[in-house]
């Protein structure tokens, strides 16, 4: 291989990979939905057991985290076409370092896209657990304490989901 040759064979792999991070992270948004719809008609039918109502979070942590993870592999594969590998080409790799975000529609985008992560990975865990609070008038201990962890939990997530979001990176320097 020529000088010209290894990075093009670089973009190549990598972009491969990005590609597979997004169609790996989009399938988490789809198995969340699937899994809650599932799990809560089940609950809706027979609701003796609302104690499944508590493992909500645990699917919408689990994809969130997931999700989140590998939304921002595929950020930093984008920054390093932009900024690394890009440079190091005769040419440039066009749409890789094309500022496609800057439109008048750019903070609306962000804001929906951010409250869509709150809305699928986040607020199922606050409405399962009203749900099980709702029907297990005495939740005793462990209950209780499970619930507060996954609440915690859900915080957690959406401190991460906020902390990585587009709204935020826009004022990092380093994300630029």
């Amino acid at each position: 291989m020529t000088g010209h040759e290894i990075p093009l064979e670089e973009y190549r792999q990598l972009k491969q990979e990005q590609l597979e991070r997004i169609k790996l992270r989009d399938s988490f948004i789809n198995l969340d939905i699937v899994a809650i719809g599932v799990l809560g008609g089940v609950l809706a039918s027979h609701p003796q057991f609302s104690t499944a109502w508590l493992v909500v979070p645990w699917i919408c942590s689990s994809f969130g985290w997931a999700y989140a993870m590998n939304d921002e592999k595929v950020s930093a594969l984008q920054r390093y076409f932009r900024t690394e590998l890009s440079p190091r080409l005769d040419y440039s790799l066009g749409w890789e370092v094309f500022d496609r975000r800057k439109t008048s529609l750019a903070t609306p985008h962000k804001i929906s896209q951010l409250a869509v992560e709150f809305a699928l990975f986040v607020l199922p865990t606050l409405i399962a657990v009203f749900a099980y609070f709702s029907r297990e008038v005495t939740a005793g201990l462990v209950g209780t304490v499970i619930a507060i962890c996954e609440i915690a939990g859900a915080m957690a997530l959406a401190f991460f989901l906020w902390a990585h979001s587009d709204l935020v990176k826009k004022f990092d320097v380093d994300q630029t």
